[in-house]
């Protein structure tokens, strides 16, 4: 938990605020006590917001839809003041880790511990379509394990029945692609039934360890979602039973809540479970100072020998209930409680991040000795700062034209960095900012053009021996600059590239250590609407010296890549999550997470990855694939790792409310 800031209220209404729980694009999540001294939950809508008509008839929406859920299984309203100058909302304190945390960290649970969870999800989902709700995402990172028993969260993207002008854009999917229903995906009237079949993904992920439609791309999760059986190996009996019937493909025969829960009548006591995993997890929430040591491993219960068998779903269903359109009200990144229970569990487990600064931030990258970071901002005063590492504190700023400013390149030589201003590459000293050697120019941009007549710069990148410039642009693809000579020396076209079309967006270049070969994150690039042509606008590595492609390694936009410290394997980060690769087979070696994500970076010996995104700030180890490390759950786009892997930094811009403007820094020794 982050102490209060000199200009955080110390209270709000009746509630007296103890510390920050976490932060979003739409507002701020405190720890606060009630008159009695109750632990809550507050939620204050940020003061900018709070001016506009149609951001304070959102948060009330979200009020609306929190006091229709309540139940046991949800987080409570306590409180909530719509009409205040800065409104607020208070829910009862949730303390726990995710269950995306638990089995992570301590491996699936048994059959008996499953089936306890099952029962508790169920009595929650009932809750929530009691109310008339469909909440459309449910997943493990939604689910608490509380002492009392699961409780679901974040109702992000809850549908709620009346929804009226609090509508998404038509053909949108809503939802995280492995735990979506086949109506999801395929753009349907979404009901009730929906949630069940999310439940039994989550399911299956408890019991599993991974997703049971888990697939390389977004493209293939959505064909699997659609049309192939669930991936349930290792699993049997009742469980499988119970698991196979909420993953059908038909709603109508999906079981609602109530038989769920009918057929569940004898599995061990779910709150008895819930408390042993709570007790025995790595990354359990302690409301009060953790004791000397945390166990870091959990003794798997014996599965209840007097479970009976699951019947067949033969009673109530989802049959019946009203199906609600599709296209609902989408609220705000920072959930009811959703930054509460993961947010709070990362202050407390992990070193505490230094808020350098709460300004959208559009780039960060650390200098060579690891020194000092640097960030560049979309505002004229302070475009560039420079933080340094030991102190946290601002050495020096810089002004500048923020027209297209983009994210620092820091050359191989260490003295100095380049960054995109107004569409030129202007080189500045890593320790000051000044302006040395003009730019990277090119005697002739038009050298650049494929397609478009002066392409945009999406990104560059600078090859180890500092010989090489490749620059990204938007619809052109990348293309290979010798520095010296300052032209174009080749530009990175499909062999099969159709005269007159565009070639590709480009999100990030990344060279291999050795820089033999290079990495190229791409996506439709704009003005193109052929999604059939995505297999060459995923991620591919290429050849330098032969100028070829070696490997496609993904068929679907992909916004980060890096190589590993041999050069043998690539991690990609995207809509679909995070993969590492092996470069010479092309084959997936590990899959880290499912949740979009939009940055991630090496260590220094290529055995720790830094990601950011939807999941938050985390930290994963490359030979097991397990997360080690919940840095923060704040939404970000960009990532840095230091090169001698003693810091780690994450920022966000303010593009919409989903996304956490700032920058923060966390100290790993």
């Amino acid at each position: 938990m982050e102490p209060l800031r000199a200009d955080d209220p110390e209270r709000i209404g009746s509630y007296r605020l103890r510390g920050r729980l976490g932060a979003g694009g739409m507002g701020v999540v405190f720890l606060g006590v009630s008159p009695g001294g109750r632990k809550v939950a507050v939620k204050v809508i940020r003061a900018e917001l709070a001016q506009t008509p149609s951001y304070r008839a959102r948060f009330a929406r979200e009020v609306e839809v929190a006091r229709r859920v309540g139940g046991f299984h949800t987080a409570q309203v306590v409180d909530a003041d719509t009409e205040a100058e800065a409104p607020w909302l208070v829910t009862a304190f949730i303390d726990g880790p995710s269950l995306h945390a638990v089995v992570t960290e301590g491996g699936p649970l048994s059959a008996g511990e499953v089936l306890a969870l099952a029962a508790g999800l169920a009595e929650g989902l009932g809750a929530i379509h009691a109310g008339d709700l469909v909440h459309r995402d449910l997943k493990p990172g939604n689910v608490i394990m509380a002492a009392d028993g699961p409780r679901i969260i974040d109702f992000g993207i809850a549908q709620v029945a009346d929804a009226g002008a609090f509508m998404t854009t038509t053909g949108v999917v809503l939802g995280t692609p492995s735990y979506t229903s086949p109506e999801q995906v395929r753009g349907q009237s979404v009901g009730p039934a929906a949630d069940v079949f999310s439940l039994g993904s989550v399911l299956a992920f408890a019991a599993t360890g991974r997703s049971p439609f888990a697939a390389p791309t977004l493209l293939a999760i959505s064909h699997r979602i659609c049309n192939e059986t669930p991936d349930l190996d290792g699993v049997s009996g009742e469980l499988r039973a119970l698991i196979e019937a909420c993953l059908a493909k038909d709603p109508e025969s999906r079981p609602g809540p109530v038989a769920i829960l009918s057929a569940l009548a004898g599995p061990e006591d779910a709150t008895e479970v819930l408390t042993r995993l709570r007790e025995t997890s790595p990354l359990t929430l302690l409301a009060e100072p953790p004791p000397p040591t945390v166990p870091t491993s959990r003794e798997p219960a014996a599965q209840p020998p007097s479970a009976p068998p699951v019947p067949e779903f033969t009673g109530p269903t989802a049959r019946g209930r009203r199906a609600l359109s599709r296209r609902g009200f989408v609220f705000g990144a920072v959930g009811l409680v959703g930054a509460v229970a993961a947010g709070g569990a990362t202050w407390l487990l992990w070193p505490e991040a230094g808020e350098l600064t709460d300004d959208s931030t559009s780039g960060i990258a650390f200098s060579r000795d690891g020194r000092t970071l640097i960030s560049t901002h979309p505002a004229s005063a302070g475009m560039v700062r420079f933080w340094d590492v030991g102190s946290e504190e601002r050495t020096a700023a810089v002004d500048g034209d923020t027209t297209g400013a983009g994210f620092p390149v820091v050359n191989p030589d260490g003295k100095t960095f380049a960054m995109n201003e107004a569409d030129q590459l202007v080189l500045r000293d890593v320790r000051t900012g000044v302006v040395v050697d003009g730019t990277y120019a090119l005697a002739d941009r038009a050298d650049m053009s494929v397609f478009a007549a002066d392409p945009d710069i999406t990104c560059f990148t600078v090859s180890p021996d500092g010989k090489l410039l490749v620059i990204g642009t938007s619809t052109d693809g990348p293309a290979i600059v010798d520095i010296a000579d300052r032209e174009v020396v080749a530009n990175l076209v499909p062999e099969d590239h159709e005269s007159g079309r565009p070639v590709r967006g480009v999100n990030e270049l990344a060279f291999s250590p050795d820089g033999k070969r290079l990495a190229v994150a791409g996506s439709l690039p704009s003005r193109d609407t052929d999604w059939i042509s995505m297999e060459k606008h995923g991620c591919t590595v290429w050849d330098v010296a032969r100028r070829r492609v070696l490997s496609v390694l993904l068929a679907e936009p992909t916004s980060s890549v890096a190589f590993g410290a041999t050069g043998n394997t690539v991690a990609t980060a995207g809509e679909a999550g995070v993969r590492l690769w092996d470069v010479n087979t092309g084959d997936i070696r590990s899959t880290f997470t499912a949740e979009q994500t939009h940055a991630l970076a090496f260590g220094q010996d290529g055995k720790a990855l830094l990601t950011a995104g939807m999941g938050g700030v985390r930290l994963w180890d490359t030979g097991t694939g397990r997360l080690t490390r919940e840095l923060s759950d704040k939404h970000v786009q960009y990532a840095a790792f230091s090169p001698d892997g003693k810091a780690v930094a994450a920022a966000g811009e303010d593009e919409s409310e989903d996304f956490s403007p700032g920058c923060w820094l966390w100290k790993l020794d």
